[in-house]
């Protein structure tokens, strides 16, 4: 059954906006998980990144530095295990040690570049806020225009991770 472009935005706005899974977003629409998966498959080819858009609007509502600490923090947890588990092979020789090691280190870098200042995530995360800001502010001040801007604010989302994500 050929779902309408709406129940597509629906789907989007709860798995960006209301940080549902996406089964859990398919689901409160009446559409399969298959058919979601294909939506958001098919938005990433177009440039439609739902991750991005979700992650950004994360990072906006529970703050950039609280989030980029819990990441942090998880990672060296993780490390601190698999160094344990490192420590407790008795058959690894030296040079599998050292290229565990080595593999660490790369991963350490790759995440702190990630989460530094090289991501777009405060960009996306910035538009995003703001879109909700003047959300919330037509719904308060101009509540007679607010159906017509909620139309238009989904497809327009769209474009700002698109052109920020």
């Amino acid at each position: 059954m050929a779902h309408s472009s709406q129940k597509q935005l629906d789907v989007r706005s709860s798995y960006v906006n209301e940080q549902l899974d996406l089964k859990a977003a398919a689901a409160f629409h009446g559409v399969s998980y298959g058919t979601a998966r294909n939506w958001k498959k098919r938005a990433l080819d177009e440039g439609d990144n739902w991750d991005t858009a979700r992650t950004a609007l994360l990072l906006t509502n529970s703050g950039n530095k609280e989030f980029i600490n819990q990441v942090i923090q998880r990672f060296y947890i993780q490390s601190e295990r698999i160094f344990e588990s490192i420590e407790n092979t008795t058959n690894l020789d030296p040079n599998q040690m050292v290229e565990l090691m080595a593999k660490w280190a790369d991963s350490v870098s790759k995440i702190s570049k990630h989460l530094g200042t090289n991501n777009d995530f405060n960009r996306i995360g910035f538009a995003l806020e703001l879109l909700q800001l003047l959300s919330t502010f037509i719904r308060e001040q101009y509540p007679q225009h607010a159906q017509a801007f909620l139309e238009i604010l989904e497809p327009f989302g769209r474009e700002v991770t698109k052109t920020y994500g």
